[in-house]
């Protein structure tokens, strides 16, 4: 899916260089519309109340309130609003918290640029980001615990499907990817038709998310 053109963006972090860093990274995202940003929960609530948007960067430690709990406030004053808790808080009580408040993803302050931008248009088109943690079962998002030793879907993988994996994460095309591995194109897509299920991708962004996140930015 393709995120509605023209969607509002507010930024709340207590920290200038992060909102105008993210101010940055959206200028040139064809589907980001007019990008506000706050310094706190109080003006937030102020600007989402008047401005009802379509996505919300969300820290946690603000100076008047937790973030967290402003993403609760959110579903009531503006109900078509997403949210991403952008946060330097890696704590699975953190990620269970902003999810559970109803958050439509958690992920670090310190991901790659193109992660974070991802991980909105995502958000933005009606998908869920689940940082590393969420997806390798650490985090409880409902239902029993994992069992003890449980590993990252990633290792479910055989090694051609994780160069598949990889490849995607790259951004490599499909024609690309096949000419690389010496496969067909139907080969390719039949690989990726298993993967997907394998590590509980929804489609090729979230694919892309969750190696990029388990691989790190390099």
């Amino acid at each position: 899916m393709v995120p509605p053109p023209g969607t509002r963006v507010l930024v709340l972090d207590d920290h200038a260089v992060v909102r105008r860093g993210l101010l940055a990274l959206l200028a040139d995202v064809t589907w980001a519309g007019p990008v506000v940003e706050a310094g706190t929960v109080a003006e937030a609530r102020e600007l989402a109340t008047r401005l009802q948007p379509g996505l919300a960067v969300v820290d946690v430690g603000l100076p008047d309130g937790d973030g967290i709990d402003f993403v609760t406030e959110l579903v009531r004053i503006a109900p078509g609003c997403r949210s991403l808790v952008l946060t330097m808080d890696r704590s699975v009580g953190t990620a269970e918290r902003a999810l559970a408040a109803g958050a439509a993803g958690h992920l670090a302050k310190d991901s790659a640029p193109e992660l974070v931008v991802d991980a909105l248009g995502t958000i933005a088109s009606g998908g869920v980001v689940l940082g590393w943690d969420l997806v390798a079962g650490r985090v409880r998002v409902g239902g029993a615990p994992p069992a003890p030793g449980a590993r990252g879907p990633l290792a479910a993988l055989s090694p051609r499907e994780l160069e598949v994996a990889r490849q995607v994460a790259a951004g490599v095309a499909n024609p690309v990817i096949a000419r690389h591995l010496g496969i067909s194109e139907k080969t390719v897509r039949n690989v990726l038709s298993g993967v997907l299920p394998k590590v509980g991708a929804r489609d090729r962004v979230h694919l892309a998310l969750l190696v990029r996140e388990h691989d790190g930015p390099g």
